[in-house]
């Protein structure tokens, strides 16, 4: 393609939109005839409203360009669509023309202020949050090993009581103590009684070992329960300072600054543009939905089609004229396999209607074969559902025709997905950056905020902790 842009037909801009990986413009552009010169003087309200193209888009086609042809005359993009990233942008004019005078604070709002951000620079201090995520992980730990401790308690309980009996035993007559004489006896008793205090340690260490675990588990407990006061009174503080501030700032007084202005102007922007990427994203996630089930009912189609003994013929080759034409009981279609094709009929006609809807959604899908997608909706093995036998030349020839039809469509579907997953994460990447710049213009502002009432406090405004 020619690296000078003027002379461009309208199809060389579609293939540097598609060299972009933006081909869901590609429609927009073709249906406003959109060449090279054209390319080069359009305005971003002909970009954003005529072409329906967000601002990240913009940037990307006119960074494009420059790289393609240094030195090319492109209109450039205004500060109103491109927020600056500047920490300091330049303040604005006041609307009023006149100097901006900052209102006073009263000091009861001041003296609130303070005892917010007091609270929470000690709360943060504590390190609250990190201290309470610990513990409910000690907490997780105790508890899982809470049961096995109570369990070998028991199991332990369960053996010396085994022994004990044992122990018993031995006291009651039986005829062995006769013939076995005393000396055998009382061996087999001191065995059997150190047994037993073996078996009454082991459940002393076990229920030493389980209430052990039970203390400390109610002591972490405790430490929990408090860490996680003290993390929703932090939780607590911030959002009480945040209303605050937000009560301060609405002050009409304040509606002249230009700080605050420039800031609240592109946040605004930035939340209307993500809106936009946003609707984008549902759009094609829709659309992707719909094409999945047009695809998996095209690979039920054929899954179908290849059950039956007339395509088992046809892909080997083999030639279907005598052998359809056999009597009853030779490879005549059966009912079964007429069911079978009417089934594979139904889905492909189904799937071309999911095409067809992500069509509507979504007009710049890349398959544009009409009469493909057409003849599926009408289906295309209807001819083979007509009565009679099959075995001539032209039924090979209308199976085969509609084996390439349903060919064509299941490639055309896996094209429109793999064209509309990449148009789709772009998108997302569109809106995560917006959000991103979005954030970090918000926390801009509340700095800014927090910066004035920390100097009209006459304190350390400078701390980033007490911002946060």
């Amino acid at each position: 393609m020619s690296t000078n842009v003027k002379n461009w037909t309208v199809e060389d801009v579609t293939k540097f939109l598609v060299g972009l990986q933006l081909e869901a413009l590609v429609g927009g552009f073709r249906t406003n005839a959109v060449n090279g010169k054209d390319l080069l003087e359009l305005s971003d309200e002909d970009f954003t409203i005529d072409l329906k193209c967000t601002h990240i888009q913009v940037r990307k086609i006119r960074k494009a360009l420059e790289e393609l042809a240094p030195g090319l005359q492109i209109a450039s993009l205004p500060s109103s669509a491109a927020p600056s990233t500047d920490k300091n942008p330049l303040p604005a004019q006041c609307p009023t023309g006149k100097p901006f005078i900052k209102p006073a604070f009263r000091p009861e709002v001041i003296e609130e202020y303070k005892s917010l951000r007091s609270i929470i620079a000690d709360f943060e201090g504590q390190q609250v949050q990190a201290a309470a995520a610990a513990t409910r992980q000690h907490l997780q730990q105790l508890a899982a090993q809470q049961r096995p401790g109570h369990e070998r308690a028991r199991a332990a309980e369960a053996a010396q009581a085994e022994a004990q009996k044992k122990v018993e035993k031995l006291d009651h007559w039986y005829p062995g103590k006769i013939i076995l004489g005393k000396s055998h006896q009382e061996e087999k008793h001191h065995e059997r009684e150190e047994s037993l205090k073996a078996a009454v340690a082991a459940t002393r260490q076990a229920e030493k070992q389980a209430a052990q675990i039970d203390f400390e588990l109610a002591a972490v407990q405790n430490e929990a329960n408090a860490l996680t006061a003290k993390v929703n009174q932090l939780g607590q503080a911030r959002s009480s300072r945040a209303a605050l501030v937000d009560r301060i700032f609405s002050d009409p007084g304040w509606a002249s600054d230009p700080t605050l202005s420039t800031l609240r102007a592109t946040i605004q922007d930035l939340e209307r543009k993500a809106i936009e990427a946003c609707s984008h994203t549902d759009t094609y996630k829709r659309a992707r939905d719909i094409l999945l089930s047009s695809r998996n009912k095209i690979n039920q189609a054929v899954g179908a089609l290849r059950r039956t003994r007339m395509m088992g013929f046809f892909e080997m080759g083999m030639d279907l004229g005598s052998p359809f034409r056999r009597p009853a009981g030779g490879l005549m279609m059966d009912i079964g396999e007429m069911m079978m094709i009417e089934q594979a009929n139904e889905l492909i006609k189904s799937a071309a209607q999911d095409f067809m809807a992500a069509k509507q959604l979504l007009p710049a899908l890349p398959f544009q074969n009409e009469a493909v997608v057409n003849s599926a909706r009408m289906g295309v093995f209807v001819s083979m559902l007509a009565p009679g036998f099959f075995g001539n030349v032209m039924q090979q020839m209308m199976i085969q025709k509609s084996m390439e039809t349903v060919k064509q469509m299941e490639n055309g579907v896996q094209q429109c997905l793999d064209w509309g997953q990449r148009n789709l994460d772009a998108f997302t990447m569109d809106v995560n950056q917006l959000r991103a710049t979005e954030a970090a213009k918000q926390a801009e502002m509340v700095e800014y905020q927090h910066s004035q009432l920390d100097a009209a406090a006459g304190t350390f405004g400078g701390e980033m902790s007490l911002r946060q």
